[in-house]
């Protein structure tokens, strides 16, 4: 977080040692820092797992970053606290679009939402992250007024992986679209790519996730110039 801060960025971070933990870095100062551990919910609050902010330049937006409960395994009491913490994730950024509006929301969600987002559906037969319960929850969420830009942008059924295991699953590409970016309706609108980091993916010692990037661009172009540029940034867990 100091290299980041030395690079001029501002960091909004919440998390310890090396398990969970979020951030959201950007270049211009951010307010209303509003992260795990302040929300007074307790599956939000049990774990470092979301960080968010509000920036005003150029325009006013409430930033999130998450990174929701694994499940481990149907029956753990750890597919519960997904269940629940989607939930409360949910109420929590209905409130954001009422008051702050303008939202995007990143990170590793944990959840595939159609069988289009794993490498085929009967090796996970059983396993979190594709029940029926799992995928309702993020439906949810994104009813909450947000729009999946990747599906967006290629639509539901592009088979576009975010995360791999290692091993020989990169090469393969054995893998699953556990990474979103959403935003509210009015920001979608305006979305002009997303693209998928498999520079670094491919990279020595990797994460097993992709950074999931998109670019988007500011409401309108100043006069006889060119339409600038905002981007954002998931980045791998």
């Amino acid at each position: 977080m100091q290299a980041s801060e030395r690079l001029g960025y501002h960091v909004t971070h919440v998390g310890v040692g090396s398990y969970n933990g979020e951030a959201v870095a950007t270049t211009t100062p951010a307010d209303e820092e509003l992260s795990s551990g302040a929300f007074n919910n307790e599956h939000l609050d049990r774990e470092p797992r979301v960080a968010s902010c509000v920036i005003d330049s150029p325009e006013r937006l409430r930033s999130v970053s998450v990174y929701a409960p694994h499940g481990r395994a149907v029956d753990h009491w750890h597919y519960q606290y997904k269940l629940a913490f989607f939930d409360a994730l949910t109420e929590q950024l209905r409130t954001c679009m009422t008051e702050d509006g303008r939202v995007v929301v990143a990170g590793d969600l944990n959840v595939a939402a159609t069988d289009s987002d794993v490498f085929h559906p009967d090796a996970f037969v059983g396993s979190t992250h594709v029940t029926a319960p799992e995928r309702t929850a993020l439906g949810q969420l994104l009813d909450a007024g947000l729009v999946d830009v990747d599906v967006a942008r290629w639509g539901a059924r592009a088979r576009r992986f975010t995360w791999w295991n290692h091993g020989i699953g990169y090469s393969r590409n054995l893998g699953m679209r556990l990474d979103v970016i959403a935003t509210d309706r009015d920001l979608a609108r305006r979305l002009d790519v997303t693209w998928i980091d498999h520079v670094g993916r491919a990279g020595v010692r990797p994460s097993d996730h992709a950074a999931l990037i998109p670019d988007f661009h500011h409401r309108r172009p100043p006069p006889g110039g060119r339409v600038q540029r905002a981007g954002a940034r998931q980045l791998a867990s």
